[in-house]
């Protein structure tokens, strides 16, 4: 691992209790958004139970997210997290093979360095025009 990866990647929980229980989805909307992580995990909870879908569901983090502002986006080109993080420094939440993480400010932060994998789904804070 070179040195400009190093940088790239901050090691960053947003779990209150400091684990790592597959809720990167909660950990990622909390990241990106500065929301506390109980608020987006019942948050995500009445989407899932609304349509009985499961809490970790990219259909469930979608609704989530369009109730709070946020919009899907779409990749104009095939790139990983770590190119992305450093050509888009707003935040934003980003998924890839089933995992969500959030990158901002040029650095992707999550509990475990997933800068090589390509992203999949981007989402942003709508911008109302």
């Amino acid at each position: 691992m070179g040195f400009d990866e190093i940088m790239a990647f901050i090691e960053y929980n947003t779990n209150p209790y400091g684990v790592n229980i597959d809720d990167c989805i909660i950990r990622a909307i909390t990241c990106a958004t500065s929301k506390d992580y109980f608020d987006v995990m019942d948050g995500l909870i009445d989407v899932a139970d609304e349509h009985d879908w499961e809490i970790d569901e990219l259909r469930t983090m979608n609704v989530y997210l369009m109730s709070i502002g946020w919009e899907h986006c779409e990749l104009e080109e095939p790139m990983t997290v770590k190119q992305f993080s450093e050509a888009i420094t707003d935040p934003r939440i980003l998924v890839v093979n089933g995992h969500a993480t959030c990158t901002k400010n040029g650095n992707t932060y999550d509990t475990w360095n997933c800068n090589r994998y390509k992203v999949k789904h981007i989402y942003r804070k709508r911008i109302d025009e």
